[in-house]
């Protein structure tokens, strides 16, 4: 073997002996820094003021649906914006929570008002005696309003519609239509999100001996106010604003909230 050969082996090894090394050192690298982030996930704070107002918000709500408008049980009326309203003024606000409220009254009492239909559909407070349903809460470290126990006696048929066909469904014909009148009373306040929850019902219509059939879903739509200004403003389509929002949902077989992917249809 020449001279010049053996050169050329020892050059092409030592190379690929760098190469090797490189390579390594950035694999390990990109694991180091892959821990890292999943470290820092790990270590990410709980948004625990939003936790529990997702809590409150969602607790029996889809029972408090089937008493409502499925028994028309006594002990839980659906309540319209007047009789909320009446609810709002007589509130000793001396739980933490409602002190909170306490500097937005009066825009709650036009908030209220404004929510008496929401699209074509009146809307009811699935409410119980002295229970306000608006919070106050951080969310992502800005100050929100949480607006649940609302309940439309709508009902969609599980046997044409999918639940994301249903949720696409109520967005598009009960939340979409009543943004105006929310911003118009919000947009001036210090709130940077709006979260709203709005449960209605479900059946297959085709089984009509089904004592289980009629069953409630809930759905959160949270929108920021800057978005919502802009769909407002015309700078945005429907589809747009449900893309920039977080949509989740719970469906007639889950208690559980999913976020969810909406197609306006």
């Amino acid at each position: 073997m020449s001279i010049t050969s053996r050169k050329f082996i020892k050059l092409t090894t030592i190379i690929a002996i760098l190469l090797f090394v490189m390579n390594n050192s950035i694999a390990a690298e990109k694991r180091k820094s892959s821990i890292k982030q999943n470290e820092a996930e790990k270590e990410k704070p709980v948004d625990m003021d939003y936790a529990l107002a997702m809590l409150k918000a969602t607790m029996s709500i889809k029972s408090k649906w089937s008493l409502a408008f499925e028994y028309s049980h006594k002990d839980y009326t659906p309540k319209g914006h007047l009789a909320t309203d009446i609810q709002l003024l007589q509130s000793a606000m001396d739980t933490k929570e409602d002190k909170k409220l306490t500097p937005y009254v009066e825009t709650l009492h036009n908030l209220l008002l404004a929510l008496d239909t929401l699209g074509k559909d009146k809307a009811y407070f699935l409410v119980e005696k002295d229970e306000i349903p608006f919070s106050i809460i951080n969310y992502n470290g800005k100050k929100s309003i949480m607006i649940y126990s609302l309940g439309v006696p709508s009902v969609y048929n599980t046997f044409k519609l999918t639940a994301k066909e249903r949720a696409s469904k109520v967005i598009l014909s009960n939340i979409i239509p009543a943004l105006k009148n929310i911003d118009k009373i919000l947009n001036k306040s210090d709130f940077k999100y709006y979260m709203l929850f709005l449960t209605f019902g479900s059946k297959d219509f085709t089984k009509s001996d089904d004592q289980d059939n009629l069953k409630a879903e809930t759905i959160q739509m949270i929108i920021a106010k800057s978005e919502c200004r802009k769909f407002v403003d015309n700078q945005l389509t429907d589809q747009e604003l449900v893309d920039k929002s977080i949509i989740l949902l719970s469906d007639r077989d889950n208690d559980d909230f999913m976020r969810i992917k909406v197609n306006l249809q």
